[in-house]
């Protein structure tokens, strides 16, 4: 693939949830999610690049969970950053709702990387390639 630009799957967080076993558990999945829908774009990769004065982008995010009577409601706001300036220039967001049905855990998860692809896909590729021209 001729020149594509880094992204860096950087930090990601949960803030608030009323389960603190996600925030250690749900970061990964974030993290999945989001380099999995970097990679569907022909023109962003998130293999490092050898070249020492390459710039890119890195991206992270920090989720609320909130539990309700059926299952549970997500938030995230992502960071865009020049890489490797680390300078802010984007803040999308987005957000979902899941029912539990029988597996709270399981239902959330897909939840998280639902609303981690829809984020990414939506929103983060096209600032990123617009960004890269």
């Amino acid at each position: 693939m001729a020149n594509q630009v880094y992204v860096e799957v950087a930090h990601f967080t949960v803030k608030d949830t009323f389960d603190n076993n996600y925030k250690s558990t749900l970061p990964k999945v974030m993290a999945a999610a989001a380099e999995k829908a970097i990679k569907r774009s022909s023109k962003l990769t998130t293999k490092r690049p050898s070249d020492k004065s390459a710039e890119g982008f890195s991206l992270g995010g920090a989720l609320s969970l909130k539990k309700t009577a059926t299952g549970a409601t997500g938030k995230i706001m992502m960071q865009l950053n020049h890489w490797p300036k680390d300078s802010l220039f984007a803040m999308p967001q987005g957000g979902g709702t899941a029912d539990a049905g029988s597996d709270l855990d399981e239902a959330i998860k897909d939840l998280v990387e639902t609303i981690v692809d829809d984020v990414v896909t939506k929103q983060v590729i096209k600032v990123l390639e617009n960004q890269a021209k």
